[in-house]
C-alpha cells in the first residue's frame, strides 16, 4: 500500500496471511491509530514496515506486539515530519529487546533524548541502524545524544546512518554568526573530541554573548560531525544525510560496499 490518498478502517484482515514474511505499508494516512494486535499472528514475519506512524501507542506497541515477533529481522517505522507530534522510542526499543531477532532497524522522525544509549545497548541484535531525529527543537540536545549513543555502542553496530534535516541546518546557519557554514548544534562537552579541543570553548568570531559560557553550544560543521562518529566508531560503516523535511521519509538505508577481489 503506497497510495498517499489511501486510508483504511481496519487492517485486523492481514492476521489471517499467517505465511506473511514481509508486510510494507507506506502512504496510508493515519496508520498509527490502528490496532497492531492482529501483527501477533504473523509468527514468520521476517520484514515490518509502517508508515505514517505518528498517534501510534507505542507503549501498546512495544510491550504487547514487537515480542511476539520472534522472526523479525527488519523494522522500520516512519513518521512526517510534525512539529506538534510525539514518537517516543522507550517502549519500542524494550519490545525490540524483547522479541530478540531485530538486525536492521530504521527509525524516522522519532524522538531522541539521553536514553538512547542504554535502549541502542539493550537491544544487542540490532547491528544496522538507520536514525532520522526529530531535531527542529532543542536540537544541540539532540545531536549530543545521538553521537554519544554512537561512541558508547560503536562495538555493536556495524552500520550506522543519520538523517538530519536541511531545515536544521539552515536554521542554525541563520542563527550563526561565525564564519562556518553548514553547521549543526551540539551540546557540549561534544561527545568524541578531547575536553581542551577547540569545539568545547568559543572563539572569537562565535560573537558568543554569555558570560560563564555554561550552556553554550558548539556550532560543527557537518563534515567534521561525520569524521567525528568515524572516529569514535571505527568498525562501524558511518553515513550521513541531508534530506528537505518533506523528504524525511524517502532516506534509505545505505549498506557497507561489498569487498572486492584484488587476487
Amino acid at each position: 500500500m503506497t497510495d498517499h490518498r489511501s486510508k483504511v478502517e481496519s487492517l485486523d484482515s492481514l492476521g489471517n496471511l499467517l505465511h506473511l514474511t514481509e508486510l510494507n505499508i507506506r502512504g496510508v494516512n493515519y496508520i498509527g491509530s490502528q490496532d497492531f494486535s492482529f501483527l501477533k499472528k504473523l509468527l514468520k514475519l521476517k520484514v515490518l514496515v509502517l508508515s505514517s506512524c505518528q498517534g501510534m501507542n507505542t507503549k501498546e506497541f512495544g510491550l504487547k506486539v514487537l515480542p511476539y515477533l520472534t522472526d523479525l529481522r527488519r523494522l522500520r517505522l516512519e513518521n512526517k515530519h510534525m512539529v506538534n507530534t510525539t514518537f517516543p522510542l522507550y517502549h519500542i526499543m524494550g519490545g525490540i529487546a524483547s522479541g530478540g531477532t531485530v538486525n536492521q532497524l530504521e527509525l524516522v522522525n522519532v524522538e531522541v533524548d539521553d536514553l538512547l544509549t542504554s535502549l541502542i545497548g539493550i537491544c544487542t541484535t540490532v547491528t544496522d541502524l538507520l536514525l532520522v531525529p526529530k531535531c527542529l527543537q532543542n536540537s544541540a540536545n539532540v545531536i549530543y545524544s545521538v553521537m554519544r549513543a554512537v561512541r558508547e555502542n560503536a562495538s555493536q553496530l556495524r552500520v550506522f546512518r543519520l538523517g538530519l534535516v536541511t531545515q536544521l541546518l539552515s536554521a542554525t546557519g541563520e542563527l550563526y554568526k561565525g564564519s562556518k557554514k553548514d553547521v549543526i548544534p551540539v551540546q557540549r562537552p561534544v561527545p568524541g573530541v578531547p575536553v581542551d579541543d577547540d569545539l568545547n570553548y568559543c572563539a572569537p568570531d562565535d560573537c558568543c554573548t554569555e558570560t560563564d559560557h555554561t550552556e553554550c553550544v558548539t556550532f560543527l560543521p557537518a563534515k567534521r560531525l561525520l569524521m567525528i562518529l568515524r572516529d569514535v566508531a571505527p568498525t562501524t560503516f558511518v553515513t550521513f544525510v541531508k534530506v528537505n523535511m518533506f523528504n524525511s521519509t524517502m532516506v534509505t538505508f545505505l549498506k557497507p560496499p561489498k569487498p572486492t577481489n584484488n587476487s
